[in-house]
C-alpha cells in the first residue's frame, strides 16, 4: 500500500509504493476520498443514477431550508445539445461533475412522519418543489407530498417544465392542497412545446388553482430580425394574458437568465442572444458581484414585474405564494360557482 512522507510541519512531500501496490490492487481499491464518499450515498457509483431515498427537507446556497425533493433528475437533460433548457441547467453541468446521470428521474421514496416531522422545523409558510429534478416524472409522489405539506398547514410550491402532464385528478388534488404551480416557460420554447403547457395552466386555473408563469427572460439581439421576433414574443409572455381562460389570469414572474457562459462547450442559446447587454451576475446567495462568479445576466428586464432575482432569503416576491391573508380560490370556490 502507499506509504507517504512526510516533513516536520506534516506536509506529504512524496507516495512511495511497496510491491503488493500493484495494477491490479489499485483498480479493485474503493473510492476512499471524503467527497466521493457523501456523494455515494445519494449516487450509485456503477450506474451514476439517483439513488431513490426517503425524501427530507433541505437548503441549498440560494434556497432556504424549504426545499423539497420528489423527483431527481429529468429527461430535459438530453436538450439543448445536452446543457439542458434554453438558459443552460445548472443542476446538468453539477451533475456532470459528480459523473452523475441526471436525465434518467429518479422517484424519492414519501414518509409521512419523516417529513412532518422536518416541516415542523421550516421557518417559512411554504415549501419548494423542483430544484435538482422535476416533479413531473412522479406526479402521485408529488400529489401526496403536497398534501402532507398542507397538512402541516404551508403552502407547496411546485416548479415544474411540465414535461409529463398532470391528470384531472391530480390538479383537482393539487388545487385542493393549496399547491401553487409554476410553468417554467421561455420565448424559446416552440409553440408544439407550449401548446401542453397551456393547457394544464388552464385547467388548474379551471379547478381554482394559482398558476404562475415562471418566464425566463433574455436581452435577445435587436440586430436581426430574429431577435425582434423573439423579443415580441417574450412580451406576449410577460403581458400576463398568455395562457389565460375567460376571466381567469395567471400570474407571471420574471426569471433574469443567468448564463454559464465560457464553457468547453458553446450553449447555442447564445447565438440569439445581444451579448453587449450582458454582465457578471451577482451571486444568488447575497446578491453581491464577486469575480468568482462566472455566470452573466442581463438583470431584470421587465421592471412593472415582479421578478426572481435575488437569493430566496432577501426576496420579496417569495414564488408568488399568498401572503398577508390574500388567497387564491379554493376548489369549494370553484365547484360553488
Amino acid at each position: 500500500m502507499p506509504q507517504c512522507l512526510h516533513d516536520q510541519e506534516g506536509r506529504g512531500l512524496r507516495t512511495e509504493s511497496t510491491p503488493s501496490d500493484s495494477l491490479e490492487d489499485r483498480q479493485v481499491q474503493p473510492e476512499t476520498s471524503p467527497f466521493r464518499q457523501a456523494t455515494a450515498k445519494w449516487i450509485d457509483p456503477v450506474t451514476g443514477q439517483f439513488r431513490p431515498r426517503v425524501m427530507r427537507v433541505r437548503s441549498n446556497s440560494k434556497n432556504q431550508r424549504n426545499i423539497l425533493e420528489t423527483v431527481y433528475g429529468c429527461t430535459g437533460a438530453l436538450t439543448n445539445d445536452g446543457h439542458g433548457c434554453p438558459w443552460g441547467c445548472y443542476a446538468v453541468f453539477t451533475c456532470k461533475k459528480l459523473g452523475a446521470d441526471f436525465a434518467t428521474p429518479v422517484p424519492q421514496t414519501l414518509d409521512r412522519r419523516v417529513l412532518l416531522r422536518d416541516l415542523r422545523r421550516v421557518r417559512q409558510d411554504w415549501v419548494r418543489i423542483g430544484i435538482m429534478g422535476d416533479p413531473c416524472f412522479a406526479w402521485t409522489t408529488t400529489v401526496e407530498a403536497c398534501e402532507v405539506v398542507r397538512e402541516s398547514e404551508k403552502t407547496p410550491v411546485v416548479i415544474s417544465r411540465f414535461w409529463v402532464p398532470p391528470s384531472d385528478d391530480e390538479l383537482r388534488t393539487l388545487a385542493k392542497a393549496g399547491a401553487v404551480l409554476h410553468g417554467s416557460i421561455c420565448a424559446l420554447d416552440s409553440d408544439s412545446f407550449l401548446g401542453p403547457r397551456v393547457r394544464v395552466c388552464q385547467d388548474y386555473l379551471r379547478w381554482g388553482g394559482r398558476f404562475v408563469w415562471r418566464v425566463v427572460t433574455f436581452h435577445f439581439d435587436d440586430t436581426t430580425q430574429t431577435g425582434l421576433d423573439l423579443w415580441d414574443r417574450q412580451d406576449h409572455l410577460m403581458s400576463g394574458d398568455f395562457g389565460g381562460i375567460d376571466d381567469l389570469r395567471p400570474l407571471v414572474l420574471e426569471t433574469p437568465a443567468r448564463l454559464m457562459k465560457g464553457r468547453k462547450q458553446r450553449n447555442p442559446t447564445w447565438d440569439h442572444l445581444g451579448e453587449w447587454a450582458y454582465f457578471k451576475a451577482p451571486t444568488t446567495r447575497d446578491h453581491r458581484f464577486t469575480p468568482h462568479n462566472h455566470n452573466w445576466t442581463a438583470g431584470v428586464l421587465y421592471p412593472e414585474r415582479d421578478a426572481c432575482w435575488v437569493g430566496c432569503r432577501k426576496c420579496t416576491v417569495q414564488c408568488l405564494v399568498p401572503q398577508n391573508g390574500e388567497d387564491s380560490a379554493t376548489l369549494e370556490d370553484f365547484l360553488e360557482w
